[in-house]
């Protein structure tokens, strides 16, 4: 039902969500009593995506909300609240014992932000319409930040006992790289073992170089795909760096080729085994020459690159099905005649691309 701006649906005997806003005010107050009811929630599409909304404020009453509802909300600059469940201090969102940072307007003013020292955790949607802060303040506590390089693209350095050298970390754990940070290079702290993961690289495509110690045991292949070349300790138990490229400590696997590498030949060193999932992705060459003596390419291993033309020796003798998907611009796949290759390439769409060469 619709009474005044609100549409709004029963919640119990006298409760109710408040499931739109139909006005368009830039500044929206949410009344503690919407004709005979008590607003106790904001639904996902309280407000249109493409309102230009500067200012929010909702009663004590209400307890729960769906923060995502606020991603599309460029203009946000204020959100006011302070209820059983929730709070905000300074224009910002946060759940009521302040451990969890709910929610930063996108454009609240200032290139500074101090986050309170009670905050532990940063939530998914926190700065999901993106933010202008240049230098965040982080308390010491900080133990999660799941924000992506996109969300906070001026971003400079973090602050605090949680940070060195700009970079924020929990423990042994990498969680943020500055997507502002200056510098062309980077070494991860000997003793970090591992770096966050998420739907994005953190390290920007403005680090070309990057040192990884020994301790090193996750998030290296999905974080460095950007650079132009991972230097990797001796001691490391798990990875080796050729000429830039990550392998396998046995070198028997290629792990992934840096997208920033300059190369427009690029030969597999012989005794590499297997090319793994993701290896060359988003890689640009002219060529690829796989080593005869190379058994398997896994799946997804050329996405999104674009290679000109891909020499596969007979050894191959597992391809999975998947393996060429999101490959762009090749112009020829070389294979022998009547190997393993060639029968894979006949059955699938890249057919009309064979050029058979042969004892590659």
């Amino acid at each position: 039902m619709r009474i005044d701006d609100f549409e709004i649906r029963k919640s119990g005997k006298d409760k109710c969500i408040v499931t739109r806003y139909c006005g368009t005010a830039d500044e929206v107050e949410v009344p503690a009593r919407i004709g005979d009811f008590t607003p106790v929630e904001i639904g996902p599409a309280f407000l249109r995506k493409s309102a230009k909304v500067r200012r929010i404020i909702l009663p004590p009453t209400i307890e729960s909300m769906d923060t995502g509802l606020f991603c599309q909300l460029r203009h946000l600059e204020d959100i006011e609240v302070e209820s059983r469940r929730l709070v905000s201090k300074d224009g910002v969102l946060y759940d009521r014992q302040m451990k969890t940072l709910l929610l930063y307007p996108a454009a609240k003013p200032g290139k500074d932000f101090f986050c309170p020292e009670t905050v532990s955790r940063v939530g998914e949607d926190a700065f999901a319409a993106g933010c202008t802060i240049e230098v965040f303040h982080a308390p010491d506590s900080i133990s999660s930040f799941p924000v992506l390089p996109s969300q906070c693209p001026q971003l400079e350095a973090f602050t605090g006992k949680a940070a060195r050298d700009g970079v924020l970390y929990s423990g042994r754990k990498l969680l943020f790289y500055p997507p502002k940070r200056p510098g062309s290079a980077f070494s991860v702290p000997e003793g970090i073992e591992s770096i966050e993961v998420g739907s994005e690289p953190l390290f920007p495509p403005s680090v070309k170089s990057i040192h990884v110690p020994q301790s090193l045991k996750a998030g290296l292949l999905e974080n460095a795909v950007h650079a132009a070349e991972v230097d990797i300790d001796a001691g490391s138990k798990l990875y080796v760096s050729l000429s830039g490229v990550v392998f396998s400590r046995s070198s028997k696997a290629l792990l992934m080729y840096p997208q920033g590498r300059e190369c427009d030949v690029y030969f597999v060193p012989s005794g590499t085994l297997s090319i793994a999932s993701h290896a060359f992705r988003g890689a640009s060459l002219s060529a690829l020459i796989l080593p005869n003596g190379i058994s398997s390419i896994e799946a997804e291993a050329f996405a999104d690159a674009s290679i000109g033309i891909i020499t596969l020796p007979s050894t191959l003798s597992s391809i999975d099905i998947m393996a060429f998907q999101g490959l762009k611009d090749v112009r020829e796949i070389r294979v022998e005649r009547l190997s393993i290759p060639d029968v894979f390439m006949q059955a699938s769409s890249l057919r009309p691309l064979i050029r058979y060469a042969e004892h590659i």
